[in-house]
């Protein structure tokens, strides 16, 4: 008895120490949950700052190179594409204007334009000449269609009655293919004729051939057929008129330019508002691209508020948690050392047991020693002895 009471003391010793343990490692554990939680708390992310200057975020390649070019796209518009066409513009009004000045005005005599040669701009101005062409010295212009039909242009020296000799272009013949077409010859007797002053041409790089028995160029330049012909013609040169061209029966007259203004003044326009309408992009993408950086920065502020929270929450319940499975553990083994104590100084008898509830177990047992049966299972903290039921 003494050796069973000794064996179930040092027992009980052992137990006591596992159970303090185990209090101890409780106890660590709610220190490490409250730690984590500060520590949680104190990492928590900065909610984003809005005080950055809007400059910073514009300070990237692709903006940078955004921004040049719409300085040098506004820069070109406004000082060569606008001013392009604008002049473009001007200088075809005042070609429609003279044009329609020398439609309706009367002809005045050629020698006063062609000898003097600080008139200013003399092209279109209707003029009337009298004398007799130079059939001999006839030359063809070559390569140069009349609205959009391949042509011959027929050029004829006119000797006027004041002595001036004047390069006229009588017209223009269709040609087809490599045939020659036939030209009706200028007349030899003295015409009056009318028609438009036309700036001499500059020198073609081609100088003049002989084909098909006539003289051909490729431009109206009166410096290069006077050499060829061996004539000094007057500087500038006459289209004859729709009437005088009529009245020789000979080549088509050439038709007189349109008068229009074309798309020029347009054109210009639209380069100015071109030139307005990028800047103004420009400032409207920046400022898009600043309220959706200010849209991101909220919502991620936004989200990252509950996330915080929830982390926060959840810290503290667990420590809560924890502490409860802590001072639980420490109660259950102050508990546990209690009752072990008192167990190992004074065993504890259990509630008292019926007589039919004692008749039964004693039953059981027999048939369990009968029959080689497992022994019908005891409650936790029972155990038999000869003495009894007892509970630790």
């Amino acid at each position: 008895m003494l050796g069973g009471r000794l064996s179930r003391r040092k027992a009980g010793e052992v137990a006591e120490e596992n159970q303090d343990r185990r209090a101890q490692d409780g106890v660590q554990r709610v220190e490490s949950t409250s730690n984590s939680v500060d520590a949680t708390e104190e990492a928590a992310p900065a909610t984003p700052s809005h005080s950055v200057g809007w400059w910073k975020a514009l300070l990237k390649p692709g903006w940078i190179l955004t921004l040049i070019f719409v300085l040098l796209f506004t820069y070109f518009a406004w000082t060569v594409l606008a001013p392009w066409q604008l002049g473009k513009n001007k200088a075809r009004t005042e070609f429609n204007d003279r044009l329609s000045s020398a439609i309706e005005q009367p002809p005045v005599p050629v020698e006063d334009i062609v000898r003097d040669p600080d008139q200013g701009n003399k092209d279109w101005t209707h003029v009337s000449m009298q004398g007799h062409f130079l059939p001999r010295n006839e030359v063809l212009l070559r390569n140069r269609p009349v609205e959009g039909t391949a042509a011959l242009q027929v050029l004829t020296p006119f000797k006027t009655t004041q002595g001036v000799t004047v390069l006229i272009n009588r017209g223009w013949v269709q040609t087809q293919g490599a045939d020659f077409p036939a030209i009706k010859p200028a007349p030899s007797e003295e015409r009056e004729l009318t028609g438009f002053v036309r700036t001499n041409e500059a020198t073609p790089p081609q100088p003049p051939v002989k084909e098909q028995g006539a003289t051909q160029v490729v431009g109206i330049n009166t410096q290069q057929i006077g050499e060829e012909e061996h004539l000094h013609l007057a500087n500038d040169y006459v289209q004859l008129d729709q009437d005088s061209a009529s009245a020789l029966n000979g080549p088509a007259a050439l038709p007189l330019p349109k008068i229009e203004s074309g798309p020029f003044l347009s054109y210009g326009i639209q380069w100015i508002a071109f030139g307005i309408i990028a800047p103004l992009l420009l400032a409207w993408f920046v400022r898009n691209e600043l309220r959706e950086r200010r849209l991101a920065a909220e919502e991620a502020r936004q989200m990252a508020e509950p996330s915080i929270a929830e982390n926060s929450r959840a810290a503290h319940s667990g420590a809560e948690n924890t502490t409860a499975q802590g001072a639980s553990t420490v109660g259950k083994v102050t508990a546990v050392a209690s009752s072990t104590g008192d167990a190992i100084a004074k065993p504890q008898s259990t509630a008292p047991r019926t007589d039919g509830q004692h008749a039964v177990d004693m039953h059981q047992d027999k048939l369990a020693e009968r029959y080689g049966t497992t022994p019908r299972r005891r409650r936790f903290g029972q155990r038999r002895t000869d003495e009894g039921t007892e509970r630790f």
